[in-house]
């Protein structure tokens, strides 16, 4: 016997050497059995045979292992073969091809569906399928392969399905991710061995996301090699009887030929009018291909169009994007690396959604190509494209690096590989997860990094049932309504509910997160493994965790569980299930510290508290508090973990009977909570490392790196801010501003004769006889120009400080609903949920339009589409974080804003609203009436203006608003113009449409000229009869012609005085005085000086009508109703047509525009809360927060000293 047990032992040896040590070779080539025999090396290449990037990659792949190991195996297997039920798969394949084509919204939200599934579900290893998981295995014993490729992520899902199930344990598992897009894959490649993605952005946002850094490579996707092959482009188009000297579009959009061809060709022509050549490839769009061979004759003898139908050899359609200057194709995967590799100047389709719009996001933010969402507007872009070399020039570097990161030996390396077994072998992970075994690697990394993401004061510890079976009713002593534990600081407090006095010290067993959820050593006599310690081997765990709680709230919640522990040794307390479990004492330490919802005492003082209802208490109680910042984790059960018990799914509760059934019942669906969750760490199988995910990374409007820049930001912004507050006190020491142009002026002129004058005003100083006049001359010009120098390095300072602080609060707002939104919003199906997600997407639309205009500022179109759109960001921040907290919006105070909000507010009631529409309504009526019935009247009336003026100044009256008027005297009074063709330009600021207006009906201008935009206010048909008004002059419609009424207007005499009103639009939200137009300077000065006029002008600034998004300056919206609301005009002296002429012709246009724009700021001057009228950071802050949009502090800002000595070298000296 002794014997036959050593032969049994050597056989046992042997066989171990055979299967377990032989494999540790690295040498490429093919095996050798036990016997010596050689055994080439078999390797099968799952692919899809949906879309041609999975085929052209899985044979790019396998030519490269033949080419490294002819003696290999390479096994091409179509997914499809496995699909479950067979029958259906080319039904399947014309309902996608039906949907993606027809209905693509749906396509869309169907597969944002499938990523946020893929990304809540627990267990990826529980997402359906729709292949025969069975099939698939029976078939892959059968061949035994060494490797196995997925080039399709549904493959890849199989493979981890597998892995999950213990199976392919001696075999390599990868995958190559044949698209752009990240989704839950981030997932499936820590299901894998490796994963190998397309690009480095790619795999930065797997490793964000969670993925295994050591595990996904960056290889770029296999394509042809005939792509690298390069061509000669000029006897390549001759050969095909095109100009090579003419401009080559080509449009190939895929097999399907995708897209509006007839459409994007017209758009082409239209826009480009050179002679131009379009290939236009249509493969199976039969229709496509038709509409273009009818459309061809009308579209001019400039244009040659060559139109392919049916699929063509793939080497022809390379050889046409080689030749071609601009490609237009679909946003795919094989298509675009396709033209990237080639390295050509890229358009790329935004047809169907799904993971073609989320490669072409990725696209347009990696720079490698021009994303096209409107086809009607695609002839634009390739116009724009054929004529920006700079950004050919960009997008050719960017593909350039792009396609030197391609490295497909990096796949076929690893697919020759043999497999490391060093994780599987061995006794190691037997014992994973049992008490006193083997422990989780990396647990402490995950959970300290954990921390730095999403810093908790308290953690509220929701643990799923146990049981041997995985089920929640499983035999007498089954829990199937879980656990709760509490995390308070660094230390977890869990009711030991098998303690015993005698040998166990603690009731509340205290330990450290890392040993709550990963522990494998008994800590005290009595204590059960995974419930006390080690919770994550055999449940999974949800955990609400939550910021915002003071010291000594977490110190009296600390003193709370010590308490407890001490009336335990005193026999005063110990575990009941029914009146003093896990739940009753986890919720008395919380208590304790002040943090409890409401009622919640109570009412566990009359009912079994079950841990499930103390968690959504503190969920819902979190959510509707924005003092605290919270979010939910899960903590998933240890993939291979040995531990007798294994998780069941969601805890129950008696009082939550329907929840409860249905997580009993359809156990794959995914309970509310757990959509909640944002980040995960898990493990899987063949891995005992814990890996941190982030299910939020494609929800995110901004990288993690962009929200850490924010308090960066913050700082610059500070900075800014200091340094304008700088320029400015340096402005008043130095006496640079207007008003010291002013009486250089005077002053320098009194020095000068007739002629010298003539000569500075014409701006020929330098035509001048030399002598001591020119020198006094020159000296008058140069202090001229160091007043405006002065002046236009403040206005710079001040116009960058304005865009960048607004840039900051429009990202800060997002980042602040986002970060709610995604925490506690996400995954609820409620009807706030829905009203709150409604907000969520209308603010990031806003967000997108403010980024698209915002680079107008100060510009020809800087209008109401990018000063509204930052408007809206702070009523829409406003009313989300109102709905949170459960407020009507009417009874905000930032949310409405205009004419109804203001009469509505100052009413006393419905009776006052309708007294102050009567009072007004006459004046309105005789208004409408002149409008309509004299529109043109002799020089010097004006009855539809000064009607203008009287109806609004009765408004203001019936709102108790009082206007003081500073400075009238240098106010004109309007009359018609007279012969010496003077006249006079009243240029108010701009900030508040409704308050503006009542200001200047109080200047006393009714008779002026009077410059506005009546589409603000009016219907389109109203608004067409007052620009036809001869004393209207109508802005904002998109023509110069208000420059052309003008000068008609003043040559018939119609007034000498004109009230540019308004100067531009409103103010984007921080109360700032914005650059005055070109269309004002370079515009109408220059044609009226061109037209001998003589131009003064007298710049007015309007106190009091700032506003705050939608606030008045004073931080108090209507506040005045019952005192009335003060108001002041400030009227500068004039500018006469002297100095306007000096100069305009001196310094140019703009110099005028700053001079004005320099008493405005003069007028406005240094609060603690403004500079120059914009609002300061630190009070902006306080504002958003104080209306209830809880944005981050700003670092406090060093206050600047106003001393006459402060920096009198900023500008130069004196």
């Amino acid at each position: 016997m002794g014997k036959i047990k050593v032969i049994k032992g050597i056989a046992l040896l042997l066989l171990y050497v055979g299967l377990v040590i032989q494999p540790f070779t690295f040498a490429f080539g093919a095996d050798t059995d036990t016997t010596g025999k050689t055994v080439p090396k078999k390797i099968i290449i799952l692919y899809n045979s949906i879309g041609m990037g999975h085929i052209s990659a899985s044979k790019a792949i396998e030519a490269s292992i033949k080419e490294k190991d002819p003696t290999a195996v390479v096994i091409q297997k179509n997914i499809l073969d496995f699909f479950n039920p067979q029958s259906l798969v080319k039904l399947n394949e014309k309902l996608f091809w039906y949907i993606v084509k027809n209905h693509p919204d749906t396509f869309d939200k169907m597969f944002r569906n499938k990523m946020e599934r893929g990304r809540n579900v627990t267990d990826l290893a529980a997402m359906s399928t729709s292949y025969n998981i069975d099939a698939v295995r029976n078939w892959l014993n059968l061949e035994g392969p060494s490797s196995v490729i997925a080039t399709h992520y549904g493959a890849a899902e199989v493979l981890s399905v597998l892995r999950a199930q213990g199976l392919l344990k001696t075999t390599n598992i990868s995958w190559l991710h044949t698209d752009y897009f990240t989704g839950y894959f981030p997932r499936i490649a820590n299901a894998m061995d490796r994963a190998f993605v397309g690009s480095t952005s790619v795999r930065d946002s797997f490793v964000k996301s969670g993925a295994d850094e050591s595990k996904v490579i960056a290889t770029g996707i296999p394509i042809n090699p005939a792509v690298f092959s390069p061509i000669d482009r000029e006897a390549y188009l001759k050969s095909i009887n095109l100009d090579p000297n003419i401009r080559t579009v080509v449009i190939a959009t895929g097999g399907e030929g995708i897209g509006d061809y007839p459409k994007i060709v017209k758009s082409i022509v239209d826009s480009y009018k050179e002679p131009i050549q379009i290939v236009a490839v249509c493969a199976k769009n039969v229709a496509n291909a038709e509409a273009l061979n009818k459309l061809a004759p009308s579209l001019g003898g400039n244009v040659t169009l060559k139109v392919f139908s049916g699929l063509i050899p793939n080497q022809d359609l390379l050889n046409y994007i080689k030749s071609a200057d601009v490609y237009v194709t679909k946003s795919g995967g094989l298509s675009p690396t396709e033209a990237f590799a080639i390295g050509k100047p890229t358009i790329l389709l935004d047809i169907y959604g799904g993971h073609e719009r989320d490669n072409a996001n990725r696209f347009e933010n990696d720079r490698l190509a021009v994303i096209n969402r409107d086809q009607s507007v695609i002839g634009e872009q390739v116009n724009m494209l054929l004529a920006d070399k700079e950004l050919q020039k960009e997008m050719a570097k960017e593909q350039l690096a792009f396609r030197n990161s391609f490295n497909i030996n990096e796949i076929s390396d690893y697919a020759l590989k043999p497999k490391d077994l060093s994780g599987v072998a061995g006794d190691a992970n037997f014992y994973l997860g049992v008490e006193g075994g083997t422990r989780a690697e990396g647990t402490k990394e995950a959970l300290a990094k954990l921390d730095r993401q999403s810093p908790a004061d308290v953690e509220v510890i929701l643990s799923y049932p146990a049981s041997y079976r995985g089920k929640h009713f499983d035999g007498p002593g089954s829990n199937p309504f879980g656990h709760i534990g509490v995390r308070v600081g660094d230390k977890v407090y869990t009711a030991n509910h098998v303690a015993k006095p005698e040998h166990d010290k603690d009731l509340m067993y205290t330990t450290s997160m890392d040993d709550y959820l990963y522990g494998i050593e008994r800590p005290t006599s009595n204590a059960e493994h995974t419930s006390s310690f080690g919770q994550a081997y055999g449940r999974d765990i949800v955990s609400l965790r939550v910021a915002g709680l003071s010291k000594e709230q977490l110190a009296a919640m600390q003193r709370e569980a010590e308490l407890i522990n001490q009336e335990y040794r005193d026999g005063k307390t110990t575990w009941i299930a029914k009146t003093d479990n896990c739940v009753n004492f986890g919720f008395r330490i919380l208590n304790a510290g002040g943090f409890a919802p409401p009622r919640l005492a109570e009412r566990f003082a009359k009912k079994i508290a079950f841990p499930l209802d103390m968690f959504d208490s503190y969920v819902k109680y979190v959510q509707s508090d924005l003092n605290l910042k919270s979010e939910i984790v899960s903590y998933t059960q240890v993939a291979g973990s040995q531990n007798m018990y294994r998780t069941a799914r969601f805890p129950l509760s008696f009082y939550q009977l329907k929840r409860s059934l249905k997580n009993l019942f359809f156990s794959k669906n995914n309970d509310e909570v757990e959509n909640r969750v944002t980040k995960r760490i898990a493990f899987y199988s063949g891995n005992k490392k814990a890996q941190l995910e982030d299910s939020l990374i494609d929800h995110q409007s901004f990288t993690s790196e962009e929200k850490a820049n924010q308090p960066i930001e913050a700082q610059a912004i500070s900075k800014i801010e200091s340094d304008l507050e700088k320029s400015w006190e340096s402005l008043k020491a130095q006496e640079l501003t207007s008003d010291k142009l002013r009486s250089e002026m005077a002053a320098g002129m009194a020095t000068l004769s007739d002629a010298a004058k003539s000569a500075v005003i014409a701006g020929n100083v330098a035509k001048l006889a030399e002598g001591a006049e020119k020198v006094r001359a020159n000296q008058l010009v140069a202090k001229l120009q160091q007043i405006d120098n002065a002046q236009r390095l403040h206005q710079e300072l001040y116009d960058l400080a304005a865009v960048a602080e607004l840039d900051y609060f429009m990202k800060e707002i997002l980042v602040t609903v986002e970060d709610y939104q995604l925490k506690m919003v996400r995954g609820r199906k409620d009807a706030q949920a829905t009203k709150l997600s409604n907000m969520y997407a209308d603010l990031k639309e806003e967000y997108q339009i403010y980024k698209k205009y915002r680079s107008q500022y100060g510009q020809a179109k800087d209008g109401p589409t990018r000063t509204r759109s930052s408007r809206a960001m702070f009523l829409l921040g406003k009313t989300y974080f109102d709905s949170v907290a459960g407020k009507k919006p009417n009874e905000t105070d930032i949310l409405e804003s205009g004419l109804w909000i203001r009469m509505k507010k100052s009413a006393k009631h419905y009776g006052a609203l309708v007294r102050t529409f009567i009072r007004v309504l006459p004046s309105f009526g005789k208004t409408i009436f002149y409008m309509i019935a004299k529109p043109n009247t002799a020089p010097g009336v004006a009855p539809t203006t000064e009607g203008i003026n009287k109806m609004l100044k009765k408004f203001g009256d019936e709102l108790g608003i009082k206007v003081d008027v500073q400075g009238r005297e240098n106010l004109p009074t309007p009359k018609a113009l007279g012969t010496d063709k003077v006249i006079t330009l009243v240029t108010p600021t701009h900030r508040d449409a409704t308050l503006d207006a009542v200001v200047m009906s109080n200047l006393g201008l009714g008779k002026a000229l009077l410059v506005m935009a009546p589409d603000q206010f009016l219907p389109k048909k109203l608004a067409d009869k007052m620009d036809a008004v001869d004393s209207i002059i109508g802005v904002g419609r998109g023509s110069n012609l208000p420059i052309n009424k003008i000068i008609e207007q003043l040559s018939n005499k119609k007034s000498d005085t004109i009230v540019i009103y308004p100067e531009g639009s409103t103010n984007a939200g921080l109360e700032e005085s914005r650059p005055v137009r070109t269309k004002f300077s370079e515009g109408l000065i220059r044609a009226l000086l061109e037209q001998g006029y003589k131009v003064n002008i007298v710049p007015v600034t309007y106190e009091g009508t700032g506003r705050f998004g939608h606030e008045i300056s004073n931080g108090n919206l209507f506040t005045w109703q019952d005192k009335g609301l003060k108001l002041k005009a400030v009227v500068n002296p004039v500018i006469d047509d002297t100095t306007v002429r000096t100069m305009f012709n001196n310094f140019g246009s703009q110099a005028v525009s700053r001079m004005i724009r320099g008493d405005w700021f003069a007028t406005f001057g240094s609060s603690s809360k403004t500079v120059n009228g914009l609002v300061r950071p630190q009070e902006a802050t306080s504002r958003l927060q104080a209306y209830g949009i809880p944005v981050r502090s700003l670092p406090a800002v060093k206050k600047v000293s106003p001393s006459a000595n402060m920096c009198l070298s900023f500008y130069g000296g004196k």
